[in-house]
């Protein structure tokens, strides 16, 4: 098998690590729940954004950019397992997987860029990393950049 589309395959695998992460975890262009805030480290971007922090059950890291509004506009992870990409994307799951596929020949991080959907994921076994955010939600003075 070729590295990329079993790269792919590992994104777009439901790991049970992260299902237990905090219970329920923070979801792309949603609003973030009072139980998610309440289970995560909160961190001030700006007056227009917050990061939450959060551990997965693996040992991971989970970050959750949210708009002073609470809408949920960036996410990035770091962690020893695949996350449930269609879990974290929510509604933006099937565009996702649709741009993935037709990149599944080529060898190497996953980068897809789908309207002002754009999701980055790459690593190995024991350390996969990606982040994904939605252009049009970040709030003004800041860039897709502080998403990492």
């Amino acid at each position: 098998m070729r590295a990329r589309a079993n790269l792919a395959v590992l994104a777009l695998a439901a790991v049970a690590a992260w299902a237990q992460a905090a219970g329920v975890l923070p979801v792309l262009g949603e609003p973030l729940g009072q139980s998610q805030n309440s289970q995560a480290s909160v961190r001030r971007l700006s007056a227009a954004a917050s990061v939450h922090e959060y551990r997965t059950a693996d040992g991971g890291t989970l970050r959750a950019y949210v708009a002073a509004g609470g809408t949920v506009f960036g996410l990035a992870w770091e962690a020893p397992t695949a996350p449930n990409v269609s879990q974290l994307l929510g509604q933006r799951f099937e565009a996702f997987q649709k741009a993935a596929a037709a990149q599944s020949q080529r060898k190497g991080p996953l980068y897809v860029h789908s309207g002002d959907l754009v999701v980055e994921v790459s690593g190995h076994m024991r350390d996969f990393r990606g982040r994904a955010y939605l252009a049009a939600m970040i709030p003004s003075g800041l860039t897709p950049a502080v998403v990492r």
